[in-house]
């Protein structure tokens, strides 16, 4: 079953993208899930997924980020993390990463996936420790991932969500 997101947001896909029910295409651990056209006949489906944790015990992006590089890193068995970088806007604090791992396709072949990882906190106004955490990922075959990548950028800028201050 599709996961859900604590907070409402909105966001356009860019034109080019087609969102699928997470559920139909056996990723039910996500709560949204979008496919890239211009990468259609690939051997890996490039998407843009959108997940959330609610951290209760709020340490900083940099935990929750290293957190998923080693959940991935226990899935593949081997990851290595790129550039990482972080940022504050009007909505809060901002981090961005890339990783890059292994991943075995139904065929058996082997290929090596890139991902660059938004994850975006919303802290609870009332309650010290308490966020949610955002996160929107991009996962493409390396030579898609640059293509991609200004398509992934122009959607985050779009996403906007509703904090209930």
């Amino acid at each position: 079953m599709a996961a859900t997101l604590p907070v409402p947001i909105e966001f356009s896909l860019p034109d080019g993208w087609t969102s699928a029910d997470p559920d139909e295409v056996n990723a039910g651990e996500v709560a949204f899930i979008a496919f890239s056209r211009a990468a259609a006949g690939d051997r890996f489906a490039a998407n843009i997924t959108i997940n959330s944790e609610v951290c209760t015990e709020f340490d900083g992006l940099v935990s929750v980020a290293d957190g998923l590089v080693e959940k991935l890193g226990a899935a593949a068995g081997e990851i290595k993390r790129g550039k990482r970088d972080e940022s504050t806007t009007s909505n809060g604090p901002v981090l961005a990463q890339v990783v890059r791992f292994p991943l075995s396709l139904p065929s058996g072949e082997r290929v090596s996936v890139v991902q660059y990882q938004v994850l975006m906190a919303l802290q609870s106004s009332n309650s010290g420790r308490s966020s949610v955490v955002l996160h929107f990922t991009l996962s493409a075959l390396p030579d898609r991932f640059v293509q991609l990548l200004p398509d992934f950028r122009a959607f985050i800028e779009t996403v906007r969500f509703e904090t209930g201050r």
